[in-house]
């Protein structure tokens, strides 16, 4: 099931809401209507609080959203593909579809977040004090600035040297500066990422004990999401490493394994009873034309198997998203992750020679997960 909200692009990257977050949307709301605005100015009524919570919890989570464009912004200015931004219970995320290709690279996306949230704390702040001028009593204002105190905040915690919070990311581009190797500078910078998880979950357990029961599951929650991202992020980082090392023939579907146009889904079913794909290219010397799966042979009678060409049951491939052959599998994976398609089209020129499916791609990493 789809878990996202689209509510919208900014300068096209997609803008997308999780479920989760419309639950940490209502608890600042409701953290600052009840907790943090009557402190600063008691007095005020339920419903004045009530709306003014609801935009602190809009100016928290838009500062996110320019936090996140920063290290798209960022990413982007290095040909680094970003489809789009979720927010979700813990914050926010751009989905790259691509790994840094350098330390440098990884160093400027990384500190754009941070600089960015210092920057609108400095706006905030300076917003605040103009209005204070004009009136020193101002709720508004005082609103303001404590949003700018939580961007502080959200620097501060994104600065902690466990990846894949940035600061992890910047610890990772000066570990794998130095050591050339960026896979053995990801397992370190993850590994103090997990140790500092691992300091918040006790902590949280702790003040859970010592009567802050809340705060103190909240923490260790956010110690769990950081010990789980911290293990997803080193997993990814490996895979993004292995198919960039890999050539696009060591995956693809090639012409040596396609079915000819002629083929029946006779030849089909044998050809799936002697294998485990369940996709297969359909072309010749003259190029791939289209592609077939297993599921063709549902619905049409075992007796019309061998009259059926599998042309008549062939799905069509984009040709608009070849990739060249010179690519890398990385590559491949950005188109998917760009695009919604089953077959990415592999050409040399304007002839496609193959097509690398999702499952081309997992079989070329478990067999090298064998080898190593």
């Amino acid at each position: 099931m789809n878990r996202e909200i689209s509510i919208g692009k900014i300068s096209g990257v997609e803008i997308a809401l999780d479920y989760s977050w419309f639950w940490i949307f209502l608890l600042v709301s409701f953290s600052f209507a009840t907790n943090l605005l009557p402190i600063l100015q008691p007095g005020r009524s339920l419903f004045v609080y009530g709306v003014l919570g609801v935009l602190a919890s809009v100016m928290f989570f838009g500062s996110v959203i320019l936090h996140e464009l920063s290290h798209t912004l960022s990413a982007r200015s290095n040909n680094l593909p970003v489809k789009k931004i979720t927010l979700f219970l813990f914050g926010g995320a751009s989905n790259l579809t691509k790994e840094p290709s350098s330390p440098l690279t990884e160093f400027k996306m990384a500190v754009a977040g941070p600089l960015a949230s210092i920057a609108i704390a400095g706006a905030l702040f300076g917003a605040g004090d103009l209005i204070l001028l004009a009136n020193n009593t101002n709720l508004i204002a005082m609103l303001i600035q404590s949003i700018g105190f939580i961007n502080l905040l959200l620097a501060g915690f994104n600065l902690l040297p466990g990846f894949p919070l940035d600061g992890g990311r910047i610890l990772r581009s000066l570990l794998w500066w130095r050591s050339g190797d960026m896979i053995r500078a990801t397992r370190y910078a993850s590994s103090i990422g997990k140790l500092i998880a691992g300091a918040m979950i006790i902590f949280g357990v702790l003040q859970s004990f010592g009567g802050n029961l809340f705060g103190g599951i909240w923490l260790a929650m956010i110690g769990l999401f950081l010990w789980s991202a911290a293990s997803s992020s080193l997993a990814q980082s490996v895979v993004h490493a292995l198919l960039r090392d890999a050539s696009i023939e060591s995956v693809m579907s090639g012409e040596d394994r396609a079915l000819q146009p002629g083929a029946t889904l006779r030849d089909l079913s044998e050809r799936e009873e002697l294998s485990h794909k369940h996709r297969y290219p359909i072309g010749n010397r003259d190029g791939i034309m289209g592609y077939i799966n297993s599921a063709a042979l549902n619905g049409v009678p075992q007796e019309e198997w061998s009259k059926t060409k599998v042309t008549s049951r062939a799905k069509r491939i984009n040709k608009e998203l070849c990739v060249m052959a010179k690519e890398t599998a990385e590559d491949v994976v950005s188109v998917f992750y760009q695009n919604d398609v089953i077959a990415v089209p592999v050409c040399e020129e304007k002839r496609v020679v193959g097509l690398v499916f999702p499952e081309d791609i997992k079989r070329y990493l478990r067999n090298r997960v064998k080898q190593d």
